[in-house]
């Protein structure tokens, strides 16, 4: 389930990205990496899925996605430059930025 916000919180903002699903056969190179690049939590040996990378830097796992998004921190977290944060929705319907403080 988490696969499917993760996808749903980058659809809703525009945000382009691959989904790659390590399960499927061919993508052994992709597992491998995920596991040697991204972080486990808790009592984890390897990384849960879903992993957020920009190309080949690691930008964290669901719970760093849904945190981002939640603080308004998407572009930071996804290592985003200025220029692609410009194309990121705001994600308070009908209301314009400038109009965001008041609407709070």
């Amino acid at each position: 389930k988490n696969q499917q916000r993760a996808v749903m919180i980058l659809e809703s903002k525009n945000i382009p990205f691959i989904a790659i699903d390590i399960t499927d056969p061919g993508q052994e190179d992709a597992k491998d990496y995920m596991n040697e690049n991204a972080k486990p939590k808790g009592n984890n040996r390897v990384p849960m899925t879903p992993q957020i990378f920009n190309e080949a830097e690691y930008c964290g796992d669901f719970d760093d996605l849904d945190m981002a998004n939640e603080t308004d921190s998407l572009g930071e977290f996804l290592k985003l430059t200025e220029e692609e944060k410009k194309g990121i929705k705001i994600g308070i319907t009908g209301i314009l930025p400038e109009d965001r403080a008041k609407a709070v």
